[in-house]
């Protein structure tokens, strides 16, 4: 293999791990739930703003309660060994389907939270807050799917290896005594 060729295929290896590398593995799927599904498996359902975030944890300032006892502030894991796990972002506001699991308050991208408050409107308020009214908008559900960027990954580096492959070929013959010059 001449220094040209392993040249194109090492820089094609390292972009290879530079564009996968960072993707977290995870095969998440769900059971389709209608939205009445998800509140009745839900202990509690709220609207909160992301206060703070931990690796484990997320801290939420409850704005309104639908189902339900929290006080001002509740601490939601949302570490799931499945890969469910909802990326919570601090600032943004959020409907939050949850469950209680030994006291621990429970949610994942499968039970129903997501950013779209205007999700909420079919359901009864616990607790009022005007502050807290949903908004329309957004985008339906947090649950995508992180095939698409491991897909994209996979595709991008599949082509980068076709043409590494072009590219080394046209050398070879842009090298050899047949070569038009």
């Amino acid at each position: 293999m001449r220094s040209g060729t392993r040249l194109a295929l090492a820089l094609t290896l390292a972009a290879a791990l530079a564009i996968v590398a960072p993707l977290p593995a995870g095969a998440c799927s769900c059971v389709v739930r209608s939205q009445a599904e998800q509140v009745r498996a839900a202990s509690t359902i709220f609207i909160g703003r992301v206060g703070s975030t931990t690796d484990t944890s997320t801290t939420f300032d409850v704005r309104t309660v639908f189902k339900g006892t929290l006080s001002n502030q509740v601490v939601v894991s949302s570490v799931e060994p499945s890969g469910c796990e909802v990326p919570f972002t601090p600032g943004r506001t959020y409907l939050v389907f949850a469950v209680l699991s030994g006291g621990t308050t429970i949610t994942n991208i499968c039970a129903g939270t997501t950013v779209d408050l205007s999700a909420a409107a079919g359901l009864a308020t616990a607790s009022p807050s005007p502050a807290a009214m949903p908004r329309p908008g957004g985008s339906r559900l947090i649950a995508e799917s992180r095939r698409v960027p491991i897909s994209v990954a996979g595709a991008l580096v599949a082509l980068l290896g076709v043409a590494t492959a072009h590219a080394a070929r046209y050398a070879r013959y842009a090298r050899s005594p047949r070569a038009p010059t």
